[in-house]
């Protein structure tokens, strides 16, 4: 039975696909830790201590927040008008007419609005309590 499966090209395919899906997710977290590390570095570099930096950091809080929030707000836009509409249209065609694939949209974006805002919310604890 697993060997018929093996020599299945759809399932090949699948196995493939999701197999670069990690890879790319892999390499995109390890860019991200490579590049917030880079930025850090260069700030105590540029600011001659550890201290220096976390006093520079403290300062640019209120900027970064506006940033973020900024940022947030052009994902925003572009999931709903852009992505999500097309991911839409995408899993319609599935056997049960996308119900299953649409749960597990809802479930993720919920996932995501939790954790982004959790992580606020520690942001501007630290904040308000230095």
């Amino acid at each position: 039975m697993m060997l018929t499966k093996l020599k299945d090209p759809v399932f090949l395919r699948r196995i493939r696909r999701g197999l670069v899906t990690v890879a790319l997710s892999l390499g995109a977290i390890l860019g991200t830790l490579l590049v917030g590390l880079g930025i850090a570095y260069l700030g105590i570099w540029l600011g001659g201590s550890v201290d220096a930096f976390s006093a520079f950091a403290d300062k640019a809080a209120p900027f970064l927040l506006v940033w973020r929030l900024g940022l947030y707000t052009v994902v925003t836009h572009l999931w709903l008008t852009l992505y999500r509409p097309r991911l839409m249209e995408f899993v319609s065609r599935d056997d049960d007419g996308g119900q299953e694939a649409m749960t597990i949209l809802r479930r993720v974006e919920w996932g995501f609005i939790i954790v982004v805002t959790l992580l606020e919310i520690h942001n501007l604890n630290q904040w308000w309590s230095s």
